[in-house]
């Protein structure tokens, strides 16, 4: 199952946030972290997965990356 989006996690420096999930957002990232043990045969705490697939979101998100660009443009 090579194909799983999220690639392999990267050591990172870390920002404490606190966030409220709804239970079942909450179920399906534990899923997603024994689908994750599975695939790269390493257990990650869904505290580190949820960033992981946050900055996968938004890095996907054509919209956000081109407001991005334009508003750096403009700042410099």
């Amino acid at each position: 199952m090579s194909d799983l989006r999220l690639c392999k996690l990267p050591d990172r420096a870390w920002v404490r946030m606190k966030i409220l999930l709804p239970s079942e957002v909450h179920q399906a990232l534990l899923d997603y972290g024994a689908l994750y043990a599975e695939v790269y045969g390493k257990t990650v705490p869904e505290a580190e997965l949820v960033p992981a697939i946050l900055s996968c979101f938004l890095d996907g998100d054509k919209a956000f990356a081109s407001w991005r660009r334009q508003r750096r443009a403009r700042a410099s």
